[in-house]
């Protein structure tokens, strides 16, 4: 596995050993970056299971100020802690060994710009985090949040702009962003604008009908009598 881009591009990581993790595939990860970034100004970053850390410095090596890393397993923990150093970017990362449960508790009152949510393959748990994170309000206005799980394992959630969704082989995912005030006021007026324009579509339709149908030829009813009747009813 190597960083893909920026000032730590082609450098080599560890990465862990086990059946329990998935790390992102090189070509997966570049598309993800392709449209988060490509690159980053002082952002902070919440990666809640790291794995092997890899997402977090990539994004570090594209800009990103300062990430928050959290993986239960002490294994994750060591390889981390390794590819942190190898790229001397320890002031960059804070490494939290516990579960996600308790980070999420520790680490409230912050908010983050960029999320990585990569839940091992046994936790079926990415809807209800990103539930959790806005509800307790972890997220900017234009946050981004990268979803990557399981292949059909998470709904898409309404509650957020889909950037983007897609899969490849059994992994899949989906990157939205917390909606800033100023998209939420601007999509509702759009929606009220649409609705006006359903409404008024319906009210045309319904009097071209009406009027149609005042207007059908009547049995036997001579030429000068259906024109005299289709005037009556203009009038």
């Amino acid at each position: 596995m190597r960083i893909i881009a920026g000032k730590h591009k082609s450098r080599k990581l560890e990465t862990l050993e086990g059946n329990n993790t998935r790390p992102m595939m090189d070509v997966m990860k570049e598309s993800v970056f392709n449209t988060i970034g490509p690159y980053f100004e002082e952002i902070e970053i919440l990666d809640l299971f790291g794995g092997s850390g890899a997402l977090s410095l990539e994004a570090i090596s594209r800009g990103a100020k300062h990430s928050f890393i959290i993986d239960l397993s002490r294994e994750a923990v060591k390889v981390i802690t390794n590819n942190v150093k190898a790229l001397h970017e320890e002031s960059s990362v804070t490494i939290l060994n516990t579960d996600y449960k308790l980070a999420l508790k520790k680490l409230e009152g912050k908010q983050f710009d960029l999320i990585f949510l990569d839940p091992p393959y046994r936790l079926n748990i990415v809807n209800e985090l990103l539930q959790y994170l806005d509800e307790h309000n972890m997220m900017k206005e234009g946050t981004i949040i990268v979803c990557h799980y399981v292949k059909g394992n998470a709904k898409i959630d309404p509650n957020f702009k889909l950037l983007k969704n897609y899969a490849r082989g059994s992994a899949e995912v989906a990157i939205y962003e917390k909606e800033t005030l100023e998209h939420i006021i601007v999509q509702a007026e759009e929606e009220s604008s649409l609705d006006r324009s359903a409404a008024i579509a319906d009210m045309r339709f319904t009097f071209i009908k009406t009027l149609c149908e005042q207007c059908v030829v009547k049995p036997h009813e001579s030429k000068e009598r259906i024109r005299s009747r289709k005037i009556d009813k203009i009038l």
